[in-house]
């Protein structure tokens, strides 16, 4: 993402996948969205695959431009 999209986090290095989820606005879906995420990364991370969680280390306007996650 970093060269082809001028994206990458300031905290972390050599990042290649980022994995994003746009969810519906309705009750408890924060929470749903993290035990949902959490799964994904606890089996990736069984597979011998780092992750890490990030969140506000991006510019969240141009994430979003690139995710296309606006409708």
């Amino acid at each position: 993402m970093q060269k082809k999209h001028d994206l990458s986090s300031p905290v972390i290095e050599e990042e290649n996948i980022y994995i994003a989820a746009k969810v519906p606005n309705v009750e408890h879906c924060e929470e749903a969205f993290g035990y949902s995420f959490e799964k994904m990364v606890l089996y990736a991370w069984s597979l011998g695959i780092g992750t890490t969680w990030i969140g506000g280390t991006l510019n969240r306007q141009h994430f979003e431009e690139v995710a296309k996650t606006k409708k």
